[in-house]
């Protein structure tokens, strides 16, 4: 990353988790360096020796700072870049349809693990796992978090019918308390795998964004944040001019008043700066005014 790319991260990181300024540590290492640079003119007998000491000191310091710098940006790069990709693949995975997140698990359960000619049947994968057949299911609890014992419960039924005792279940979500001792009370070797064993099952897929894409995304979202702060900024700043229009026409009179300054110049700007008061009241009395409520719109426009 390049020094603008470095700064748009750091400045995403400040507005997501209000990083820790640097300025105290700053201080602190320029009074060790102060202090440890006393000690150097003090105890050393040669003056030359002590630049050299010094000069050594110094680049010690920089090397420090820059290796706590370096060390920082990546750990805000690494909390920046997971934030960001977990928060996409949550929404790509909520917008994915069961069948195509099956669909993708069969492929990635295939490179990982030795499970060999998985397919699909009636919603669920089968294959075989050692020379054994397995069954694997996925179960898609967005809005409820948690799969019941009912669904756990169907899975089960169905592996039984067709006389798998593999099973393994997989969710977005995460599974009731009370399905853990399930495959024990059926004798067969049942594993669940919640909305984390999922994640990583998915990390390499299109579910995730790119590190690209990541880029992409934190440079437009810091773009709209700073358009919404310039925004806000010239909104705060309209409201305030009057304000400031009136104390420096107050002052300008108390001046006048007391006979500092240009009397009559001081007379004058003051009446120029409480006019300017006056219509950049107006002015936002008027913009206020624009704003009409939708109620009362409808109300008598009709739709």
């Amino acid at each position: 990353m390049n020094f603008k790319d470095k700064r748009i991260l750091k400045d995403y990181y400040r507005s997501q988790n209000l990083i820790e300024p640097l300025a105290p540590r700053f201080i602190v290492d320029t009074v060790v360096f102060l202090i440890l640079l006393l000690l150097f003119l003090w105890y050393i007998p040669s003056f030359d020796i002590a630049i050299w000491g010094i000069v050594i000191l110094f680049g010690l310091m920089i090397f420090r700072r820059y290796s706590k710098h370096k060390k920082k940006y990546l750990q805000i790069k690494k909390a920046c870049f997971q934030k960001i990709a977990l928060r996409e693949y949550k929404k790509r995975l909520e917008k994915t349809t069961p069948d195509i997140v099956l669909n993708i698990l069969k492929g990635e359960i295939s490179k990982k693990f030795q499970v060999s000619h998985l397919k699909t049947n009636n919603g669920m994968l089968e294959g075989r796992l050692l020379g054994e057949k397995i069954m694997i299911a996925y179960l898609d609890v967005h809005g409820e978090d948690i799969v019941t014992k009912r669904e756990v419960l169907s899975v089960i039924r169905e592996s039984m019918r067709r006389g798998i005792s593999q099973i393994r279940i997989i969710t977005n979500g995460d599974f009731n308390a009370d399905v853990t001792d399930l495959g024990k009370r059926y004798e067969l070797n049942l594993r669940l795998y919640n909305g984390d064993k999922l994640q990583y099952l998915l990390k390499n897929t299109y579910l995730f964004p790119s590190v690209s894409q990541i880029k992409e995304i934190i440079h437009s979202e810091m773009f709209k944040r700073q358009k919404k702060l310039a925004i806000l900024k010239k909104e705060i700043m309209k409201k305030r001019k009057y304000t400031d229009y009136l104390f420096y026409g107050l002052l300008l009179l108390l001046l006048a008043k007391l006979g500092l300054g240009a009397v009559y110049l001081n007379l004058i700007a003051a009446l120029i700066l409480g006019g300017l008061a006056l219509i950049n009241i107006f002015e936002n009395i008027q913009a206020g005014e624009k704003i009409i409520d939708p109620e009362i719109y409808f109300q008598k426009e009709g739709f």
